[in-house]
């Protein structure tokens, strides 16, 4: 993410909370399995709700084709925007199971173009089953900003990447950290720790500015958030729960993972996996 993006105060809040934040030194400690899926009976409503979708299956043209127009070119594939749709329903029954029908709706997609198609499809079927929508909250929207790995041209990185690791799986080259550290030109390339240390700063903080707002609106706040896997992946790998070099473990396209946040906990399901997060 480039820092012009937002406000330096934004960042300055960001880097105070880590900081301050035992649950950044000792993440482990905070965290556990949990052996049952949330239940409104027993724990009550949640003070806010995430349900992060990863985006539809894609070409991944906009990553390798210099000339890609978001506007007028289609990064998802047919079987991509059918995930997409199931997706969508998954997100429909979980908002219906906890009576949230009527809340409306705050919706934050990535920028890149298979991910906003993506949040294209969820809010016309939502929309279709008669939710309402909110405009995102200005803080949710700097807390939740885009994810973004490479700090130039993804197509000279890729194309420079496969050049250079041996079984061609880019992916697990750069999660491996070689690549910073074997080739000098690439050592401005977010890594897999900073990247994981950014997404834990930046969940903590959606779940500080997600709990104010619900104590000011007094009701359960509703968010859906399309983006990537790398996202819940580097959380998970940051509270030691997957290895983020492996790929076991990751959001699957168009699967749905659910935060229920808490006044004392965030849970999170996805996957048939129940974690708890003491923060």
């Amino acid at each position: 993410m480039e820092r012009s993006q937002y406000p330096e105060k934004y960042y300055q809040r960001v880097e105070k909370i880590a900081e301050e934040s035992e649950i950044f030194q000792h993440p482990e400690r905070f965290v556990q399995v949990r052996g049952k899926e949330f239940s409104l009976q027993e724990e009550g409503n949640p003070t806010a709700l995430i349900l992060y979708m990863r985006h539809g299956k894609s070409e991944y043209k906009e990553d390798v084709n210099a000339g890609f127009n978001p506007a007028t070119d289609v990064d998802l594939t047919e079987q991509g925007q059918q995930e997409v749709h199931s997706g969508a329903q998954k997100i429909s029954s979980v908002l219906e199971g906890l009576e949230l029908k009527d809340v409306p709706v705050t919706m934050i997609t990535s920028n890149k173009a298979r991910a906003k198609a993506s949040g294209q499809i969820v809010r016309k079927d939502l929309n279709a089953g008669g939710f309402t929508f909110s405009e995102p909250e200005q803080k949710v929207s700097q807390a939740t900003g885009g994810v973004k790995t490479f700090n130039r041209s993804p197509k000279e990185v890729f194309e420079t990447i496969e050049s250079l690791c041996d079984d061609k799986d880019i992916d697990r080259y750069w999660r491996s950290g070689k690549l910073q550290e074997e080739h000098a030109d690439f050592r401005d390339i977010e890594s897999p720790e900073e990247l994981e240390n950014r997404i834990l700063k930046t969940f903590l903080q959606s779940v500080d500015i997600l709990r104010k707002m619900s104590q000011k609106d007094n009701r359960t706040e509703v968010v859906v958030a399309v983006g990537h896997d790398e996202v819940l992946g580097a959380l998970l790998a940051k509270f030691k729960l997957i290895n983020f070099e492996s790929k076991d473990g990751r959001l699957g396209y168009g699967e749905v993972a659910k935060f229920y946040i808490l006044n004392d906990k965030v849970v999170i399901e996805y996957a048939g996996k129940n974690y708890e997060f003491r923060i």
